[in-house]
């Protein structure tokens, strides 16, 4: 459920580096640019090129079918991500963004609350043959079903 709900934020999702309000399209050669990749092909729909930034021991344990379970159904508030960091160490990368999610309206919209909010998402990415992949599953998926078990045969 968690996993539906954060999916669903991607439908009005704007990536990239935020700068005088122009998003800043990064290479997919670096780890930033890759994370921001993946989150453009959900934004668009693209599901199978989403997939494909998957690294393939994170394939192995989320199969494309369970994959599009988690797919967005739907649109709520509208999120930015901007880049706040990267590290890498040993052929991996960990790459921070920052979340800002604007709402319009609620029950506590003013004067208690504020019309934005923002949080840290980090995703860890390797190499794999020259590439950066994701190696653990990536916002805004938290989990991925495992493949269907084997039925047992009929007697």
């Amino acid at each position: 459920m968690v996993a539906v709900v954060g999916l669903l934020a991607i439908a009005a999702l704007v990536v990239g580096l935020v700068a005088a309000g122009k998003e800043k399209v990064l290479s997919e050669d670096s780890p930033e640019g890759v994370v921001q990749s993946f989150l453009l092909a959900v934004q668009a729909g693209d599901y199978k090129k989403a997939y494909d930034y998957f690294g393939s021991k994170l394939k192995a344990s989320c199969v494309y079918e369970r994959f599009l379970e988690q797919r967005p159904g739907g649109k709520i508030e509208e999120m930015q991500a901007t880049l706040a960091g990267t590290k890498t160490f040993d052929g991996q990368a960990e790459v921070k963004i920052v979340v800002t999610q604007f709402r319009t309206s609620g029950p506590f919209f003013a004067p208690f609350d504020s019309p934005a909010s923002s949080y840290t998402q980090t995703y860890i990415l390797g190499q794999e043959d020259g590439k950066w992949r994701f190696a653990s599953m990536p916002w805004p998926l938290y989990w991925c079903p495992g493949p269907e078990p084997a039925k047992p045969p009929l007697q």
